[in-house]
């Protein structure tokens, strides 16, 4: 067929990729290399090959336009291995380099930056681990150079040679050369010294020596002979640039990916691909897609690591085949019957790494398998621990040559890291040596001092630093916990390290985690570690870990009790900061202001004399919590201003003094107080402040506490989008981190929210089981705060009696615990269902009403006192003396700080004007 160059390039371009899609931006970028042309260039050049292709079989269709994403060959294409190649200078053969096995997934840029590199560099080595797919990525870039060749591309496998001096025999015996003389690499080299040919060297690592000398010679002797090398390690010869193939780009760990998310990224798309190939299922939802991401990051996106563990989901699922993963199990799976014997199994594919290292090499990779993550040399040199002076720092950099260690340029310094397939394959050969507890116990020592040091050591780096290096220090421990005390091999060590990994853990709300690792610890104490630090910090984390997810219970109290005698012994004032502040709650929880009051006031002692910022603001808002809740909201705004003027701790997990959030709590019982004394306006700018504070900190606790703490303001001011908006986050929040004490708040105001939208029936259901569960884990305070709302509901559904019997068990509950932070509320809410009952003998709605707004006045709870002021105004218009009652709702609107059109204020301004009052000056 007569076909132009362009029209050829686009047949070339299609062909390579059969049966896929070819991009339109792909094609323009190949074919007009460089220069920049209209899709329309294109279009004409597709219709001449089509054209010139169904002149030669009109029966036939070739090349398929799909709309909107490019153009693919869609005939059927027949490879004959043994088509002879047109004679080359001198009447040599010309061979193309073997067919590439399937779809090249996810390196076309690295094949297009090594395109450049080998027209500028002639001399360029793929380096990396083994099964990254240096091959496939030399097959591929060879086989698209080969018509710049004009088809003299020689791929030589140095895989099966034995020594150095055998590379140049094994290049002229696939260039079928004879007659070399004494020296082959003088005689290959003379018979390409004019040869226009691309020489593709796979596999050098073994062989590295003879190799680099080789190319060297090629280079010098040879000046139109370019040659693409892979190997494992640079061959550190003259005139090589060297190019360290990346792994494929796996997802990134997040909950929010979906399925079309994670296809997005190479190792998915491959994974995906050979999953299907081999008889698997994936499904097309989250689940599953987020399954992918973990398998492929594990992986290391890795391609040869991808294939084995997808040609095992078909028999395992993904789901089993990812937890298949943290074992050595996956070092065994085998691929293709027809790879090669390095690339049979992962197993072999690292043997064929490890045998190139040196002694010194070897057993410095099995000491770095115990890292889990990065480490830097000098956590290199301690846990390898040998005396020589720089023997890591000398063989450090043989392993990073060798493709076996990574190195990551850091601000901090060089940080290196093992693979994760590697660190598994090292783990094997260190245990295999008889080296692994003495490796171990300087890990974990090692780790211990991180931890301890980012928990107690100065705080000068930002929030999001010492979070990330916190969580990177915990991923340490938590391996050399297992060592310590799972496997029981150093329990005094392990004691310690769960001490401050429980700590850790509870600062960045790991609750479960902490409660894990806090009961193991105290469990294994050791007698002369029992009254210890360590011992005070454990009861500290799991009486928090269980208090704070969870609910009140006779061994959450007891843990922190212990602790806080264990503090007071040890002189340990800072450490009683927290424990007080949780026996605080759990005194709250269960009902029991007083004693709450009394923890708060002790912790105001302990922390004048500790004389810390941010001691005194925790101390300042446990004082604001327990004046808000017995009703004395001026105190509670003084010691609130006082909570909220300390400047914030450096460290984001600071901020959570053991797991609770001082500054989150501060801002809500603020926007509470606003409210109720008519500062609508500020309650609203408060309370936005406060969520968005507790979003951007990220203490799921504090965050699920504010949204609680300001969601009755949203309520109480109709805004039923915030409410419904705030209920679902707290809702998202609670279940992700399993805050059950939250869950069921949440279930309590969706319930009062289907009240206030009509469906009492339905909304009073949802709190009274929100109560029952409440109660179950021994919070009997929430009851208190939302009961005027549930009575509502009651009377709402129109039972009269139920609301009775609870509003008047609510009230002796009040007297009961000391919470009369809406007593107010409760008075005005018997005065309802007396009145809509016909009163009772023993008590008179309008009684209850006047008392509640006495006490509101008294509690400067000017909102409170205007509901009740309203309740009495209905109630002395329809007794025909309203008098009194308006001059009360006049005189107490005129007093809010500013006109926002609440229910309760609607409700005032049309009762007046229904009088024909005015509202006070």
């Amino acid at each position: 067929m007569a076909l132009g160059s362009r029209a050829m390039d686009i047949l070339l371009c299609l062909l390579e990729r059969n049966g896929d899609v070819v991009s339109v931006q792909e094609l323009l970028s190949r074919v007009w290399r460089g220069v920049t042309v209209d899709p329309g260039a294109l279009r004409v050049q597709v219709s001449k090959l089509r054209k010139a292709l169904e002149d030669a079989d009109p029966r036939s269709r070739y090349v398929s336009n799909i709309a909107g994403r490019g153009y693919c060959f869609v005939a059927p294409i027949s490879r004959e291995a043994d088509i002879a190649a047109p004679p080359g200078p001198h009447g040599r053969d010309r061979r193309a380099p073997p067919p590439a096995l399937g779809r090249v997934v996810g390196r076309d840029t690295v094949i297009d930056d090594l395109e450049g590199l080998i027209a500028a560099s002639r001399f360029v080595t793929i380096v990396g681990p083994g099964g990254i797919g240096k091959t496939t990525v030399a097959l591929a870039l060879a086989r698209r150079l080969s018509r710049h060749f004009v088809g003299d591309v020689v791929f030589v496998d140095l895989a099966v040679e034995q020594g150095d001096a055998n590379v140049a025999n094994a290049v002229a015996a696939t260039l079928q050369m004879t007659s070399l003389g004494a020296d082959p690499v003088a005689g290959v080299v003379s018979q390409l010294r004019w040869r226009q040919m691309l020489l593709v060297l796979d596999s050098c690592e073994h062989v590295i020596g003879g190799a680099a000398s080789f190319a060297e010679a090629v280079c010098r002797g040879a000046p139109q002979t370019r040659i693409l090398a892979t190997s494992r390690e640079p061959l550190n010869a003259v005139g090589e640039h060297v190019y360290r193939l990346a792994p494929l780009e796996a997802p990134p760990p997040s909950p929010e990916l979906s399925f079309e998310d994670v296809r997005v990224y190479p190792a998915a798309q491959l994974f995906i691909e050979r999953v299907t190939a081999s008889g698997g299922q994936i499904e097309r939802h989250a689940a599953d897609a987020l399954l992918v991401a973990e398998i492929c990051r594990k992986l290391d996106g890795i391609p040869l690591a991808i294939e084995f563990a997808a040609g095992r989901v078909d028999a395992f699922g993904l789901a089993t085949t990812l937890a298949l993963l943290d074992g050595q199990l996956r070092l065994s799976w085998s691929g293709r019957r027809t790879a090669a014997p390095r690339h049979v199994t992962l197993n072999a594919a690292l043997d064929w790494s490890y045998k190139l290292l040196s002694a010194d090499e070897a057993r410095l990779l099995r000491a770095l398998s115990t890292f889990v993550g990065g480490f830097t040399l000098g956590a290199a040199a301690y846990v390898a621990d040998d005396d020589r002076d720089g023997w890591v720092a000398a063989h450090l950099p043989g392993l990073v040559a060798k493709s076996l260690a990574s190195v990551d340029p850091q601000s901090g310094g060089f940080h290196y890291r093992l693979l994760d397939t590697t660190r598994v394959y090292a783990a094997a050969r260190l245990a295999e040596a008889a080296e692994r507890d003495r490796a171990a116990a300087r890990h974990a020592a090692f780790s211990l001092e991180v931890l301890r040091d980012l928990l107690e050591g100065p705080k000068q780096a930002t929030s999001a630093e010492q979070y990330t290096a916190v969580m990177s220090a915990l991923a340490e421990v938590r391996s050399a916990l297992v060592w310590a005390l799972s496997e029981r091999n150093n329990l005094r060590l392990g004691v310690d390290l769960a001490a401050s990994a429980a700590l850790a853990m509870l600062k960045t709300s790991q609750f479960a985690e902490c409660r894990r690792w806090a009961e193991l610890g105290l469990a294994n104490l050791q007698d002369d570690q029992r009254g210890s630090r360590e011992e005070m910090v454990l009861q500290a984390c799991l009486g928090l870990s269980r208090m704070l997810p969870g609910g009140n219970t006779s061994n959450v109290e007891a843990a922190l009790v212990r602790s806080l005698e264990l503090a007071d012994r040890l002189n340990e004032p800072s450490q009683m900061m927290p424990v007080l502040s949780g026996l605080s709650l759990f005194r709250h929880r269960a009902g029991d202001a007083r004693q709450a009051l009394a923890f708060a006031k002790r912790a105001e002692r302990v922390a004048m004399a500790l004389d810390d910022a941010t001691s005194v603001a925790v101390a300042n808002d446990m004082l604001a919590t327990s004046y808000h809740l017995i009703g004395n909201h001026p105190f509670a705004r003084r010691h609130c201003t006082a909570a909220l003027r300390a400047p914030p701790p450096a460290r984001g997990f600071d901020h959570a003094a053991f797991g609770l959030e001082y500054r989150n709590r501060a801002l809500s019982t603020l926007a509470r107080i606003d409210w109720l004394s008519g500062r609508y306006d500020a309650a609203v700018e408060v309370a936005r402040r406060g969520v968005g504070e507790a979003e951007d900190l990220g203490h799921p606790i504090g965050h699920a506490v504010v949204l609680s703490g300001v969601l009755p303001i949203f309520l109480w001011i109709g805004d039923h989008k915030t409410v419904s908006d705030y209920i679902e986050r707290l809702r998202l929040v609670a279940e992700k981190h399993q805050i059950k004490p939250h869950l069921h708040i949440g279930q309590a105001f969706q319930g009062i929210e289907f009240v206030r939208r009509g469906e009492a029936e339905r909304g009073v259901r949802l709190i009274g089981e929100a109560f029952d569960r409440l109660a179950a884990g021994g919070n009997r305070l929430m009851r208190i705060l939302l009961g005027p709302d549930y009575v509502e509901g009651l009377l709402e559904a129109g039972d009269l009696d139920a609301a009775l019997e609870e509003v008047e068990g609510l009230l002796r509950l009040a007297d009961e615990t000391g919470y009369h932070y809406n007593l107010p509320e409760l008075l005005r809410s018997k005065g309802e269902v007396l009145r809509r009952r016909g009163g009772a003998p023993d008590a008179k709605p309008g009684t209850l009403f006047l008392r509640a707004v006495t006490i509101a006045r008294r509690h400067e709870a000017l909102a409170w006192a205007f509901r009740s002021a309203i309740a009495l105004l209905e109630l002395r218009s329809e007794e025909g003396r309203p008098d009194k009652a308006a001059r009360l709702v006049s005189g107490l609107l005129a007093r809010f700080g500013d006109s926002t059109d609440t229910p309760d204020r609607l409700r005032a301004v049309r009762l007046l004007d229904k009088l024909g009052r005015r509202i006070a000056a």
